[in-house]
């Protein structure tokens, strides 16, 4: 869930890639991330919170790769590094990491990504927020895609 509740507390949400699967030398040219949404609850978040922004940790935002509460306060290492567009496709919205975060993946292990909408909330004490689909639903197509193209020098 990406968005706010009815207490006006903020949904923020984290993906766990492992990107160490990279050669040291390559040229990271384009990295996208895609999210499937499952639906959503109360106004569109996307008209009532503002952009929704990706920031990045390597190798975790906690200190260990297990999700924990302090994980969605933790700081950044690179800060709104991609912004994911308001129009789907086929229900998937997609993020395009800028220089900052394309050079910012981890090579020799895990980079998260921790999603978030510019505004917190939008003081209407209802709840709007986006469903999307985790890392670890069971139809792997519906999963979070983490895409890179690079190439060798």
């Amino acid at each position: 869930n990406l968005g706010d509740n009815a207490a006006r507390k903020q949904f923020r949400g984290i993906l766990h890639f492992s990107t160490g699967g990279l050669p040291d030398t390559a040229i990271v040219v384009k990295a996208t991330l895609r999210i499937k949404r499952q639906g959503f609850v109360g106004a569109n978040p996307f008209s009532t919170l503002g952009s929704l922004r990706v920031d990045m940790r390597k190798p975790y935002f906690g200190g260990t790769p297990a999700l924990a509460v302090n994980d969605f306060q933790a700081t950044a290492g690179r800060v709104a590094v991609a912004t994911f567009s308001i129009m789907p496709v086929n229900t998937w919205y997609s993020a395009v990491l800028n220089l900052t975060g394309r050079t910012y993946i981890n090579r020799v292990g895990a980079t998260q990504f921790r999603l978030r909408f510019t505004r917190d909330d939008n003081n209407d004490k209802v709840a709007d927020y986006m469903k999307f689909f985790s890392g670890d639903y069971p139809t792997s197509s519906f999963r979070p895609i983490l895409e890179i193209q690079y190439y060798i020098p």
